[in-house]
């Protein structure tokens, strides 16, 4: 099993690159595991005011000038890293994270980590190649959010807020997501996700989302795919994050029924 937790900070009126606040609950420690576990930086997700720039360091990084710096006009960022060929991360390493917003603005900054082994906190996540065969019927589920006021915090919404129509004790393989207004990430949490938030760059670009949990398992050659059951929906929640306040965000999270439960 394997774990997929995202990371939230966010710097506002920084014209250089300044370190980030990082989002309560959240932490740029890399999370503790055991070789022969692995873990992963597969994106730096962006959304800025204007082109903004974030920068990633550790002394276990390539160096900890530069380090990972990455540069965005796109708002939010679609990719900020390649790919393939993800960056390892060394567990319990605390990195450090700026970002630069403009005079007045705010810059949202996420990072995307994925992980093979975190024993309790593990994911229900498959690949492609085990849900292909499965899916009996394709269900969008709306989820209408608001962003929190605080800039750069995270807002959870429950997954049947605006419908709960998933038949009972039923899984369901979260392939993607749509949203109807750029905001900066979107994802999911709850119990079948082992309580982290596994997300992705809220575009309204929804050829980039719609699949977004498929492409990235494709793309990595892991297990990327969350599945959740409809056991759950009163635990199980769409996250959301901005670089602007209260943003209203209709989300159409990408579900497909599966024949059996996995």
């Amino acid at each position: 099993m394997s774990s997929i937790d995202t990371v939230l900070a966010k710097v506002t009126n920084q014209t250089s690159l300044t370190a980030v606040t990082v989002a309560t609950g959240d932490s740029l420690t890399v999370r503790s595991f055991s070789p022969p576990a692995q873990a992963f930086l597969d994106d730096i997700v962006l959304k800025g005011g204007q082109s903004v720039t974030a920068r990633l360091t550790s002394p276990y990084l390539h160096d900890t000038t530069r380090g990972i710096t990455v540069t965005t006009a796109q708002a939010p960022s679609a990719r900020t890293l390649q790919r393939y060929g993800s960056q390892p991360l060394s567990s319990q390493d605390l990195l450090s994270l700026s970002a630069l917003s403009g005079g007045s603005n705010s810059t949202l900054v996420a990072l995307l980590a994925y992980y093979t082994d975190l024993g309790a906190s593990d994911a229900r996540l498959y690949n492609w190649g085990d849900i292909a065969g499965l899916i009996s019927e394709v269900k969008p589920v709306e989820v209408d959010v608001t962003t929190s006021a605080t800039i750069g915090a995270w807002s959870d919404t429950l997954i049947t807020t605006t419908e709960n129509l998933l038949a009972a004790n039923t899984d369901y393989a979260v392939l993607g997501y749509i949203v109807d207004v750029a905001c900066g990430v979107v994802g999911i949490k709850g119990q079948d996700t082992g309580n982290l938030r596994i997300c992705g760059p809220g575009s309204v670009l929804s050829f980039l989302t719609a699949e977004y949990f498929i492409q990235k398992g494709l793309d990595s050659g892991r297990p990327y795919i969350p599945v959740i059951n409809a056991a759950n929906v009163n635990n199980t929640y769409v996250s959301a994050a901005d670089n602007t306040a209260s943003l209203a965000v209709v989300v159409q999270m990408q579900l497909a029924k599966l024949s059996r439960n996995l």
